[in-house]
């Protein structure tokens, strides 16, 4: 009839067949486990390179402010200048009258 018996209906399969399934699902949530772990590390470095790149920009921001800073200082320097050579000129300057009628300039110019 169809009554046969097959070594896989044996006591000893049938435990087999249930380790055979707890070792897949023990090799599902190993690898469930991994991708975790794995997605935990990428998403602490991409909190990482946000942070870096947050500070990176600051230092650029800082650097051109320093660049910034050096071009008005010398450039009020240039203005200090022009104005002790104006300050001197002036002084230097002298109007005389010449006894006809008009003035005398004497520039008497001196740069250190």
């Amino acid at each position: 009839m169809g009554d046969k018996i097959s070594l896989d209906d044996s006591a000893s399969n049938i435990g087999s067949r249930h380790s055979q399934r707890s070792a897949k699902c023990s090799t599902t949530s190993s690898a469930k486990l991994k991708a975790a772990v794995k997605m935990s590390s990428v998403l602490a470095r991409v909190k990482a390179m946000k942070e870096r790149h947050a500070i990176e920009e600051e230092e650029e921001k800082l650097r051109k402010r320093k660049e910034m800073l050096a071009l008005e200082t010398e450039l009020a320097s240039s203005d200090l200048q022009m104005e002790m050579y104006n300050a001197k000129l002036k002084s230097s300057l002298q109007i005389e009258p010449n006894g006809h009628g008009q003035l005398n300039m004497k520039l008497k110019f001196k740069l250190n």
